[in-house]
């Protein structure tokens, strides 16, 4: 079961560096230091912010809130 990382893509928090930054923070929170270095290497070598979500939704579950506040 992947960690739940509730985000406001479509504001400040939507920015890709912003998005990495917790979900790597999730991730070290939850113990898995590894799959946090693996996923940000894996996200910087995408072409297009699609690709890069997905690849991060891959470790943590992105669940979209408008107007939520971190």
């Amino acid at each position: 079961m992947r960690p739940v990382l509730h985000i406001d893509l479509n504001g400040s928090d939507g920015n890709i560096f912003v998005v990495i930054g917790r979900a790597a923070e999730i991730l070290k929170q939850n113990e898995e230091r590894d799959k946090a270095n693996e996923m940000k290497n894996r996200v910087i070598k995408q072409k297009s912010y699609d690709d890069a979500l997905k690849v991060i939704n891959e470790y943590v579950e992105i669940r979209q809130i408008t107007g939520y506040k971190h």
